[in-house]
């Protein structure tokens, strides 16, 4: 495995890549068989998950779930109305509603201080204890690894 990666530096980050992907590959246990394998590896080498959605999305789909818990209003007007009922549909056809996309992702953040914001992404970032519990939108897988 030489010839992979050949645009990243020697160090740490690519040999724990080109380690991970060896150890899958190959024979071994740790092998997964090609069917099964799905990794996409960020700039840095870190995995980047993007199903069941994109760890960005995940994230402000918890913080407009949170803002609605807080003001209920919120949630009788999209996107809040979306993650509130588990409406899965309406989410999915996000490029026909960027004008409520917007404003939620506005509004979402607004006022917010970079301590606060930090915090809430620690907190985001820390398996819960167990998935389902830690979900707050209807229906919807967490999103997040827990392994």
């Amino acid at each position: 495995m030489a010839d992979q990666l050949p645009g990243w530096t020697d160090g740490q980050a690519r040999a724990q890549v080109l380690e991970f992907v060896r150890s899958v590959t190959e024979p071994g246990a740790l092998f997964v068989p090609i069917p099964e394998r799905v990794a996409v590896f960020g700039t840095d080498g870190t995995l980047w998950c993007e199903k069941p959605m994109p760890p960005q999305a995940d994230f402000l789909l918890r913080r407009w779930a949170e803002m609605a818990r807080a003001h209920p209003v919120l949630a009788k007007k999209q996107p809040w109305r979306a993650v509130t009922e588990g409406d899965h549909k309406w989410l999915a056809q996000m490029l026909s509603h960027v004008p409520e996309l917007a404003r939620g992702v506005a509004e979402a953040y607004a006022g917010i201080t970079a301590g606060a914001f930090e915090r809430a992404v620690r907190a985001f970032s820390t398996p819960p204890a167990t998935r389902c519990s830690a979900c707050p939108i209807p229906g919807w897988p967490t999103g997040r690894c827990v392994s």
